[in-house]
């Protein structure tokens, strides 16, 4: 049955419903950008060739060639051989190249120049007394009771028989005989005739310089003892030029007649160094030739 509206009555009228949506929608996606990642470059593998170098390669690839030696290690960059790899590194790829860390160079060592010894009586020396003299140059001496033939060393006397002989052995007889001498060693022990080599002293008087400063004995010497050796030829040459000792001029023989003309005389024609003196002052020139060997002193066998 239809209901009617009452007089005056206003009708409610009813809200419509508000529809639900048909789908419920999702939300928008936050996009993230990903880098793409870089690409790693692999380095190039060469094989040098007959006459290249590295500055030659290096033109190649238009980079230097320090970095490829740094990038290969080589312990020489200026040695390359044909057939050896060589990695040239991708181009913007820079090796680290090491600097070498500085060395301080050392102060050179200098190195001590070393005098060769010259003996002294202090220096490997040994007291003896003096038992006998038997000529100019030799002696012979008492060592804790045992005796010892002794040479002198560096220079030479007339030997027995010879012209001055006699007077060289008197002369050695005053300064040695019978007192306590220093004797010091050279290099050498003994000679060939188990004789002691040796310098002699008697206090500070040196025996061998002075017989050949006294014209008695030449210089002579033997290495390997010569710590002395100049100053024995300086000492000789002294003596000489004054004329001492033995290198005195003999007094002409009284009377003599020589004959001045040509090479008439030979050294065995004299008996003595007297004899040889008197036809050497009486020719000058020598005419007979008898200095051989040009040293100023005739017929040495006699002279010396």
């Amino acid at each position: 049955m239809l209901m009617t509206a009452c007089a005056g009555a206003t009708p409610t009228q009813l809200a419509r419903p508000t529809p639900e949506p048909m789908y419920t929608p999702y939300p928008t996606p936050t996009v993230i950008a990903i880098a793409s990642p870089t690409p790693t470059l692999a380095p190039t593998t060469y094989v040098v060739q007959p006459g290249d170098t590295l500055a030659s390669i290096s033109a190649q690839y238009g980079i230097t060639a320090e970095i490829i030696c740094a990038f290969n290690a080589l312990a020489d960059c200026n040695i390359i051989h044909a057939g050896q790899e060589l990695l040239i590194p991708p181009e913007g790829v820079t090796p680290t190249i090491p600097t070498p860390s500085p060395t301080t160079p050392q102060a050179p060592t200098a190195t001590p120049t070393t005098q060769p010894p010259t003996p002294t009586p202090t220096l490997a020396a040994e007291t003896a007394q003096v038992a006998r003299v038997i000529d100019g140059d030799t002696i012979e001496v008492s060592i804790a009771g045992q005796v010892f033939p002794v040479r002198y060393i560096g220079m030479n006397t007339p030997e027995t028989g010879q012209p001055c002989a006699g007077d060289a052995t008197n002369y050695n007889s005053q300064l040695v005989m019978g007192k306590t001498v220093t004797l010091v060693k050279d290099v050498s022990e003994t000679d060939q005739y188990d004789r002691l080599l040796r310098y002699v002293y008697v206090g500070d008087l040196f025996v061998n310089a002075e017989l050949v400063r006294q014209g008695y004995a030449n210089a002579f010497t033997y290495p390997p003892d010569v710590a002395f050796a100049d100053l024995f030829v300086q000492l000789e040459a002294e003596a000489r030029a004054a004329g001492r000792g033995c290198w005195a001029v003999p007094t002409p023989t009284p009377g003599a007649t020589w004959n001045c003309v040509g090479n008439i005389y030979n050294c065995s024609d004299f008996s003595s160094c007297a004899e040889v003196m008197s036809y050497w002052n009486a020719c000058p020139g020598d005419p007979s030739r008898l200095d051989g060997d040009n040293d100023g002193i005739p017929c040495e066998v006699l002279c010396q």
